[in-house]
This record gives structure tokens, C-alpha cells and sequence, in this order.
């Protein structure tokens, strides 16, 4: 087959169906690539909304998973001390993570503030 126009009606109906076989599964590839996008999405704010409102969580849980969903909070339960009273708990991995991530700092705001400069000059 040459695609100098010297090919006939079959060979170009065929040619034509492969290039729009090729077509369509790049279609398919890229979709499957926004709902794998969308999902990931989806995941990260449900994620999000349920380590927000933990006590209600644990509200909704039935009795027998209550011990269990704890212990994914406070890995090593809480302490007391009649004396002292509640010590400082350890919190589970997510909340590890979320304290790392609160303490970077990112680069969306100049570490100056937000004031205008001539404000700062000023005032120097």
C-alpha cells in the first residue's frame, strides 16, 4: 500500500479502518487515564473529610470496630495518671504525615509576609 494516491477504494477503506481503529483505542486509553485521574481525586477528598470529622466517624462505627478504629488513632492508647491526669498521646501514621506536611514550607507566599514592601521599608 502507497498513500501517494495510487491505491484503490479497498486498500484506502482499509487503510482508513486502521487509522480509525488506532484512534479509537487512544480515545479509550486517555478516558481511562481521567477516571483514573478522577478516582485518585475522588479518594484524596473523601480522605480528607473523614480525618476532619474523626469523632462523628467513630460515632457511626458499630460497637465492635470502635476498639479497633482507636487503636489506628492512638497506636498506643492514651495515658493516665491519677496524679497528672491525660498524657500526651501518640498519634497514628496519618497524623504523622499531616504534622510533616504542616511544618513545610511551600513557596506560595514570600516568607517576608504579605504586606507591601514599601510598608516594610518604611517601617525600617
Amino acid at each position: 500500500m502507497r498513500e501517494d494516491d495510487s491505491y484503490t477504494v479497498e486498500e484506502f477503506n482499509e487503510r482508513r479502518s486502521q487509522v480509525d481503529n488506532k484512534i479509537t483505542a487512544e480515545k479509550i486509553t486517555l478516558n481511562e487515564t481521567r477516571i483514573d485521574q478522577l478516582d485518585v481525586e475522588a479518594v484524596l477528598s473523601f480522605a480528607i473529610q473523614f480525618i476532619k470529622d474523626l469523632s462523628r466517624q467513630w460515632f457511626d462505627l458499630p460497637q465492635q470496630l470502635r476498639p479497633r478504629f482507636q487503636k489506628l488513632i492512638f497506636p498506643e492508647g492514651i495515658s493516665y495518671d491519677r496524679e497528672k491526669g491525660f498524657g500526651t498521646a501518640k498519634l497514628g501514621t496519618i497524623y504523622e504525615a499531616t504534622e510533616l506536611l504542616a511544618h513545610k514550607k511551600y513557596p506560595l507566599v514570600e516568607q517576608g509576609g504579605i504586606e507591601p514592601p514599601s510598608k516594610k521599608r518604611l517601617n525600617k
